[in-house]
């Protein structure tokens, strides 16, 4: 991996899917990071005045004079929006290549982000969170399937792609933008359905379960399944602290 130059702390809660990604992308650029956890409930004053006027996560600050996160250097960096940060990884550590040198395959990547944030994330975060439309978001989840290459590209040190047989593995070959992107949404969405944790009722978290594990989804389903064991997802998620801290989401109550 690339050296790495300036200090960098996460701002982070395990209860947003967007601060995972960066969580990901940083574990896979093997970067050396400070995490702190803000309680989106009962933010610290600093956090807004020193750190994020929005009062979001996820946050990263970069650079600067090493110091406590409470009282970050007025010199770093403040960096907000998941796909802003991942993408500002990608170029600290670019032997990482979180972004394809491929013109083409980065250009698919980044297409694949813009799908899911564009047209999945909210269908997703609609039915856990609101209790909305269970039809909805598992059409968005085959249209994200759709977008599933059926043969793995890879990019070679000489700069072409190659293509391999079909089967499951990341988006384009290697780790990439448009694994992170996703990882957290969907690994995590069921891992909270099969724990009743969410404003939709129990029959429509079942029914949604059932769905995702039919035939209809079954490439995607795959690919979440070669997800859950990717060393970067794995090191940076834990099943009890990503419950605990859902459980605890006002947002995630059940309709009554």
């Amino acid at each position: 991996m690339s050296p790495q130059v300036g200090q960098i702390t996460l701002y982070n809660n395990h209860a947003v899917f967007w601060c995972h990604r960066v969580r990901i992308a940083l574990a896979q650029a093997g970067a050396e990071y400070t995490l702190y956890n803000v309680d989106l409930d009962n933010k610290p004053e600093w956090f807004n005045e020193k750190v994020n006027a929005a009062g979001k996560v996820p946050t990263l600050a970069y650079g600067g004079s090493q110091t406590l996160p409470e009282d970050p250097s007025p010199e770093s960096a403040k960096l907000t929006e998941s796909t802003v940060i991942v993408e500002f990884i990608a170029d600290l550590f670019p032997a990482a290549r979180l972004l394809p040198a491929d013109p083409v395959l980065r250009a698919r990547a980044r297409h694949f982000v813009h799908h899911f944030d564009a047209k999945v994330a909210m269908p997703l975060l609609g039915f856990l969170a609101v209790g909305q439309s269970t039809g909805s978001c598992i059409d968005a989840l085959e249209g994200l399937q759709a977008l599933l290459p059926e043969h793995n590209e890879h990019e070679h040190e000489d700069g072409q792609r190659q293509l391999e047989r079909s089967g499951p593995g990341f988006a384009f070959g290697e780790p990439s933008v448009a694994d992170i992107a996703v990882a957290p949404f969907l690994i995590t969405g069921i891992v909270l359905l099969e724990n009743d944790i969410g404003a939709y009722t129990s029959e429509e978290g079942q029914r949604a379960l059932e769905e995702i594990r039919s035939p209809r989804l079954a490439r995607l389903r795959a690919y979440v399944e070669f997800l859950r064991e990717w060393p970067a997802f794995k090191d940076t998620f834990d099943k009890a602290t990503t419950l605990a801290a859902w459980r605890k989401a006002p947002r995630m109550r059940k309709r009554t």
